[in-house]
């Protein structure tokens, strides 16, 4: 299942990922990937960066909404978390207001869709 989530949610458009630590992250924004799956590792490869992640490991998938850097708008993303509770990787959804502040009901179509599918067979 986790495989499945992390192949779907991969190929979006308009997600950033973030991998590391809270006093230090890389954003990678994903454009055009190649992603393999081969003994228990992911591979997703872009055309200036790739990033190799022992997927098995992972226990708990969190579909996380909150505020987004002290705005009224909300931030969504899906977090990978290991079994020792550390957060892997996570996927951040952009682009989602307007230059009103109104929120793009399309843009976050696939965040809900992958929550209901994940939840539904967890």
């Amino acid at each position: 299942m986790l495989a499945k989530l992390l192949e779907e949610v991969l190929q979006l458009k308009d997600i950033v990922l973030t991998v590391g630590i809270p006093e230090s992250v890389a954003e990678l924004f994903i454009k055009e990937p190649e992603i393999e799956f081969s003994d228990g590792w992911l591979t997703c490869e872009c055309r200036d960066w790739h990033i190799h992640m022992k997927y098995e490991d992972l226990k708990e998938v969190k579909f996380v909404e909150a505020p987004s850097h002290g705005s009224e708008q909300l931030s969504y993303s899906i977090r990978f978390i290991d079994h020792e509770g550390r957060q892997r990787l996570a996927v951040y959804f952009l682009d989602l207001y307007d230059e009103s502040g109104k929120l793009r009901e399309e843009k976050l179509e696939p965040y809900r869709r992958l929550k209901g599918e994940f939840e539904a067979n967890t």
